[in-house]
């Protein structure tokens, strides 16, 4: 979705968003309880979803171009 979603114009909020990243924020979130760091971890898992949303319609207009 990382690689696709941009096709489309979509942007995540972090501009290190990622699937590594996001585990590691969580540890750090599990180890500090830093709110902003749940925050960052909450928009990202957002962004995921979004990002997918925008593929799928995207390609469900295409399809329906055919």
């Amino acid at each position: 979705i990382k690689e696709v979603a941009p096709t489309f114009g979509f942007k995540w909020r972090a501009a290190d968003a990622g699937g590594l990243n996001s585990e590691t924020w969580y540890r750090d979130w599990l180890d500090t309880g830093d709110e902003k760091i749940l925050q960052k971890i909450l928009e990202y898992n957002d962004d995921d979803v979004r990002a997918m949303e925008v593929v799928y319609r995207s390609l469900t207009k295409m399809s329906e171009k055919d």
